[in-house]
Parts: structure tokens; C-alpha cells; sequence
């Protein structure tokens, strides 16, 4: 029997390893959006500046701020559950990789591997 608290860590962490990926998955997406928005609000900020409008330097401080805060979430970017080696599936629900399976089909590719081997390294007598 397995125990019920290590699979009910095992769903807890599942659980966990779907919202990181979709916080990843938005933060994809919002990274490029507020870089972009940056570059607009500093050409605005800058055609204030130019015609003589306090205003502009308020807005090129805040295109400051979002490209720092852009960068900062770039640097965060790092989901830990993939590298643990949850990773979703076809339908979107996250699996946890058996290493069971991936075990056996490492040993079995080991001894294909060493067979094909031995018969194409020729040996001298």
C-alpha cells in the first residue's frame, strides 16, 4: 500500500507545479508587453520634453521603472517544477515524469547499445 500523506504531498505539489506553470506561462507573455509599453511611454515622455512639458519626466521615470520591473521578472523567469521534471501534458494537466520508466528504458537502450557495439568492432586473434 502506499502511503495516503505522500500522495496527497505528491497531488499538493502537482497542484503547485500547475500554477507556476501558468504564472510562467502569463508572465511569457506580459515581460514583451510591458518592454513594448516602455518604449511607447518614453516616446511620449520624450515628445513632452521636448515641447517644454514638465510631464515628460514623469513619464520617462516611469518608463524606468517598468523596464527595471520587466527585467527583474525576466531574471525571476525560472519555473523550478520544470526542472524537477514536471512538465504538462497534450491536455494541459502536469505529470510527473516516472523515473521507473525512464530507468528501464535507459538500461534497455544501454544493452541494444553494448550489443550493436560488440558486433561492429571487429576483434583480432
Amino acid at each position: 500500500m502506499k502511503d495516503p500523506e505522500a500522495a496527497q504531498r505528491k497531488r499538493d505539489e502537482l497542484r503547485e507545479a500547475e500554477k507556476k506553470e501558468v504564472i510562467q506561462a502569463v508572465a511569457a507573455l506580459m515581460i514583451p508587453l510591458s518592454l513594448f509599453l516602455s518604449c511607447v511611454i518614453f516616446a511620449g515622455g520624450a515628445f513632452l520634453i521636448v515641447n517644454h512639458e514638465p510631464f515628460g519626466y514623469f513619464m520617462i521615470g516611469l518608463t524606468a521603472a517598468v523596464a527595471v520591473a520587466a527585467f527583474v521578472a525576466l531574471i525571476r523567469f525560472h519555473n523550478g517544477y520544470r526542472a524537477k521534471g514536471y512538465v504538462p501534458g497534450e491536455d494541459g494537466s502536469i505529470e510527473l515524469e516516472s523515473d521507473e520508466a525512464s530507468v528501464d528504458e535507459a538500461s534497455e537502450e544501454a544493452a541494444e547499445k553494448s550489443e550493436t557495439t560488440e558486433e561492429r568492432i571487429p576483434v583480432e586473434k
